[in-house]
């Protein structure tokens, strides 16, 4: 049995990383992965010069950027751009000027670094659901890990969320290990794992706290402390060396809008002592002239949770809005996973004793970090969709592997489990490509969830590759185009008008391509339906026979 499940996990694999293949190829780049992501490794990897966009981390970015040392892509460091370190113009310009004969082979390499760490989940998957629920719990999981299609999409596209994803997941498996049979050598690949995902990108960092009460709870106080410091330091020297040790001023070498920085060091002195204007001085020259560790990450640390203070404009239930809905990610989980897997879910929880492995360690390890993010998001003002959920995700594909225990006693339930992980395939697969707007049928499908949710979760930008295939078909020379996204149009060979003061009003006698984030910038696509929808993403409304 265990050759053959081997080989059915491996056959598994192998789909998963077709699709990934495939999409790679089949999709733009979305907003982020030009403008935030690959650029900003390379230039990372060359100069040692975090200065553009510490939003995340290094580490990621320099992983999805290391074929580059082979492609050797020009990089220009005397423009305006990098100066100022504004990345989006800087990242268009080296992407789709400087270096366009190259840019699908620099996209496509990148892609493929984040698919491998996308296999590497799948791999984790099944070795914690088969040391916990045997060979069978090993391969349902799997199986509905590789036709998830939010995690097919993301990893075969260059951003983070995979690999912290993989490095969180990890590390909870090796806390789980810890916690079945104390060894130094799990503690130690925890702590390390840990450290990675904390490097990979800062919303790791909750996971800390969160394994540290569980061993707090499960072996005590003196276990705690102990772990308590190893895993901080552990935690430390892996990020710091992510940045080659990197030890200057915060606000030194380069650091682009210093006197806007010092100004937010200002507001932070007067929060803690107001009117002590000798503690603000001391805070600013320090900033200034006294070298610390790591002073990119931390920088960039300040900077995005500064940001999740903010509010932002996003889309939620048929309205934009700027206000905090403790709801969005639930509903976000809810519409975009698959509903096979949401019933799973439902039946693990129903079935709770009779499903848990034999110590039920598992349930801790998995179960207490979901609670917490999710406590978390109810008041995150981003709303940036379900990818700020994976790194807790892959553990739900691991412990819904504990219904395969249920299958040995009843026939009933093996037919039962078998039926949904191929409803699952069926209706995963007539979606391709367009897995990153994935929605499930309680949404409406593809055609459907941008209805209720947008950003990431409906439109990254990823659908000019299908636009262009679709105007090529029809014989469509010219477009009006109000696209969201960071990637060149014209670079596809799309021609386009941008839309005029009046076509926001008024549609001209043309064919029209709305991006499913913009679609309420012009007033008449609430009265017109559109002729298609390509990529997932793009609404296509043709008026070439006139208004009607």
């Amino acid at each position: 049995m265990k050759s053959a499940t081997r080989v059915l996990v491996i056959l598994l694999l192998l789909v998963f990383a077709t699709q990934g293949l495939l999409l790679i190829q089949k999709t733009s780049p979305t907003a982020d992965e030009v403008a935030f992501n690959i650029v900003n490794g390379y230039v990372n990897l060359l100069t040692r010069d975090y200065r553009m966009s510490p939003a995340n981390p290094a580490l990621l970015r320099e992983w999805m950027a290391l074929p580059w040392l082979w492609i050797r892509p020009k990089l220009n460091l005397e423009k305006k751009s990098w100066k100022e370190a504004d990345s989006v113009p800087f990242a268009q310009g080296f992407f789709y000027k400087d270096n366009r004969a190259l840019a699908d082979r620099l996209l496509y390499s990148s892609r493929a670094m984040i698919l491998v760490l996308g296999l590497l989940i799948g791999v984790f998957v099944f070795l914690w659901s088969r040391r916990l629920y045997g060979e069978w719990g090993g391969v349902l999981s799997t199986a509905f890990y590789v036709f998830c299609p939010n995690f097919i999409a993301h990893a075969s596209i260059a951003t983070t969320d995979i690999g912290v994803s993989l490095f969180s997941f990890i590390a909870a498996y090796f806390l789980w290990r810890y916690l079945e049979c104390p060894k130094v050598k799990d503690f130690w690949l925890l702590a390390i794992s840990f450290g990675f995902a904390c490097a990979a990108k800062f919303n790791a960092l909750i996971f800390g706290p969160v394994f540290l009460v569980i061993i707090l709870i499960k072996k005590g106080w003196w276990s705690f402390l102990k772990a308590s410091w190893l895993l901080v330091a552990t935690a430390f020297f892996i990020v710091w060396a992510s940045y080659g040790f990197e030890f200057r001023p915060l606000l030194g070498g380069g650091v682009p809008r210093v006197e806007e920085k010092l100004s937010y060091i200002a507001a932070i002195s007067n929060s803690l002592m107001p009117g002590n204007d000798a503690l603000k001085a001391g805070l600013q020259k320090m900033a200034l002239e006294t070298p610390i560790p790591m002073p990119s990450y931390l920088l960039g640390l300040a900077g995005i949770i500064r940001s999740h203070r903010l509010s932002y404009l996003h889309y939620a239930l048929g309205q934009w809005t700027t206000g905090t809905q403790w709801y969005y990610y639930l509903l976000s989980f809810a519409i975009k996973m698959t509903v096979p897997f949401l019933l799973l879910l439902v039946l693990r929880t129903v079935f709770f004793k009779k499903s848990k492995s034999e110590s039920g360690n598992e349930d801790l390890v998995i179960l207490l970090p979901v609670a917490v993010v999710l406590l978390v998001t109810f008041f995150d003002t981003t709303a940036v969709g379900v990818r700020y959920l994976f790194p807790v995700i892959p553990p739900l594909f691991v412990w819904i592997g504990g219904l395969a225990q249920l299958s040995f006693k009843s026939w009933r339930w093996r037919w039962g489990l078998l039926l949904l992980t191929a409803l699952n395939v069926c209706l995963v697969i007539p979606n391709f490509p367009n897995y990153l707007s994935y929605f499930n049928s309680f949404a409406g499908g593809v055609r459907g969830g941008h209805r209720l949710v947008r950003g990431s979760d409906a439109d990254w930008g990823q659908g000019l590759k299908e636009l262009k295939r679709y105007l090529d078909q029809r014989g469509i020379k010219t477009i009006g185009l109000e696209y969201f996204g960071s990637a060149d149009p014209t670079f596809y060979g799309i021609l386009f008008e941008k839309f005029s003061d009046k076509e926001y009003q008024v549609p001209s006698k043309k064919v029209y391509a709305v991006s499913v984030f913009y679609l309420e910038h012009a007033d008449w696509t609430r009265h017109y339906e559109p002729a298609a929808l390509v990529g997932g993403s793009i609404f296509i409304f043709d008026f070439r026979e006139g208004v009607r």
